[in-house]
């Protein structure tokens, strides 16, 4: 099995059979953090860093019928503290003690929140003045150390219109956490408009006990089976040091760091129906088609990629909001003379694999970034962890405020066209990557993003990975049977003709 890196925080080995109960402890001494936690510090990234930042920019105006009935700023500042009493981790102070992560939560229930009036600004200025605020709170970095790790601002634009601007670091919240959030503002919201108790029910064990029970599992070997699935995973691999095109694909290149794209309802039917005739999902179709482009454009078949998983395999953690993602890996080796077809079959396997040995801190044992002043192993291209896909699964939140109809502001994100998401977006800065693919399918279509790091990945070779994906997936739907070789011939010859055996 893996050992941990000194001062990661890990805790020691411990007799086998220990408890594993998911119960409340004592908040006497500092608890530490989680092994999601651990691996959101353990990033080139610091943890102080604004790439944390999660941002939700959500335009407020009275609902039709609700004449007169406007935000009650006052029920909204109040909905956001009870929402905070609620939940520890969104009153948590993260920093070091010695060679270990420790996380206190701060017994006192509140949610900083600023109030921005612009009404006395001219109208054709607010616009610009609404994007400064977003463009400030995503820009203003969280101080873990401090606590706090939420904030909000309350813009009264119009009269009868409101912005809300809601900024959590990415420690303390996930997509299952949020949609918690929301449900939960919601309720407290109404409740102190309408002058009664909210309806929540009350929470067991919360963030921090589920941290101490992940390191009481450690101890008491519950996951040496992980440990070593992982390092059996990362053996011997070399992380892809760069990607290459011919000259006759080198048009012009990427500007920025982030290319949006689309596929048609036709082109989302085959991959779907192409990954049924091969026994896998839609994702795990995906990331093979991904695995296979790293490959054609690195020259090298052996590829691996991270990806998230929601990591709420417990009950108990279903109600809380917070941090509780798992980063895993799938590592691929086929050979040139394989077709895709076992290419997906490989990616299946090791996505099965992934989910049943989710539970450790990877980035932390196999030599991620080392961050926030930790000690990263440093060399060019030796970070495994910095190429990674994901498929989102979830819809956009809503959020439901009593009398108050909602919708996301067309303001937050650095290309808002590009953004999948665009009701909540984090700092989409290539910081901790090299390269990433986040695809979501909505209405029948799946949609895309690629992000990636101008200082790692030539702009004109990533516009040509960019321009070979979608003829990539539909060789992959018309025949899984084509070899990466002859995937290779096809993507890469001047002429598609000319490639075809």
């Amino acid at each position: 099995a893996a050992a941990a890196p000194a001062g990661a925080g890990l805790a020691g080995a411990g007799p086998a059979g220990a408890t594993t109960a998911l119960v409340p402890v004592s908040r006497a001494a500092p608890l530490p953090l989680s092994f999601p936690q651990l691996n959101n510090i353990f990033q080139p990234a610091d943890s102080d860093h604004e790439h944390h930042n999660v941002i939700a920019a959500i335009v407020l105006r009275p609902r039709p019928g609700a004449a007169g009935r406007g935000l009650d700023e006052a029920a909204l500042a109040g909905a956001l503290t009870a929402v905070a009493g609620r939940h520890e981790v969104l009153r948590t102070r993260i920093r070091r003690d010695g060679p270990h992560w420790v996380q206190e939560v701060d017994p006192r229930p509140a949610w900083p929140v600023r109030a921005v009036d612009l009404r006395a600004t001219p109208a054709p200025d607010r616009p610009a003045a609404v994007r400064a605020v977003i463009r400030a709170e995503q820009s203003t970095p969280f101080v873990l150390a401090e606590g706090r790790p939420a904030r909000s601002v309350v813009v009264r634009v119009a009269d009868h219109e409101w912005l809300l601007v809601m900024v959590l670091h990415h420690i303390v919240i996930d997509p299952w956490g949020y949609a918690r959030l929301q449900a939960e503002l919601a309720e407290c919201y109404e409740a102190a408009v309408l002058g009664r108790a909210p309806r929540l029910p009350e929470l067991g064990p919360q963030y921090p006990d589920f941290a101490a029970w992940q390191q009481r599992r450690l101890a008491g070997g519950a996951l040496a089976a992980n440990l070593a699935y992982w390092d059996e995973v990362f053996r011997d691999y070399a992380p892809l040091a760069t990607f290459a095109a011919p000259a006759h694909l080198l048009g012009p290149p990427m500007s920025g760091f982030t290319q949006g794209f689309d596929l048609d309802e036709a082109a989302t039917a085959a991959v779907k129906a192409a990954a049924r005739r091969c026994g896998a999902t839609p994702f795990m179709f995906l990331l093979a088609a991904y695995h296979a482009l790293q490959s054609i454009f690195s020259g090298r078949p052996d590829v691996l990629s991270t990806f998230p998983l929601a990591g709420r395999e417990e009950p108990a953690t279903h109600p809380l909001v917070g941090y509780f993602i798992s980063e895993v890996a799938v590592r691929t080796r086929a050979g040139w003379a394989d077709s895709f077809r076992a290419l997906v079959a490989q990616t299946r396997d090791g996505t099965l694999n992934a989910h049943a040995y989710q539970e450790v801190p990877l980035r932390m044992l196999h030599g991620g970034g080392a961050g926030a002043g930790a000690g990263a192993d440093g060399g060019a291209g030796a970070d495994p962890f910095r190429v990674m896909f994901n498929l989102v699964n979830y819809e956009p939140f809503a959020l439901d405020l009593y009398g108050l109809e909602a919708s996301a502001s067309a303001d937050v994100g650095e290309t808002n066209d590009d953004a999948i998401i665009p009701e909540i977006v984090t700092a989409m800065r290539p910081v901790n990557l090299d390269l990433y693919l986040a695809m979501h399918e909505r209405g029948g279509r799946l949609s895309g993003i690629w992000l990636f790091s101008p200082d790692r990945i030539d702009p004109a070779v990533m516009a040509a990975m960019t321009r070979a994906w979608p003829r990539l997936l539909t060789a992959v739907t018309e025949d899984p049977d084509r070899t990466l070789d002859d995937l290779r011939r096809l993507l890469l010859a001047p002429d598609e003709q000319a490639a075809r055996p």
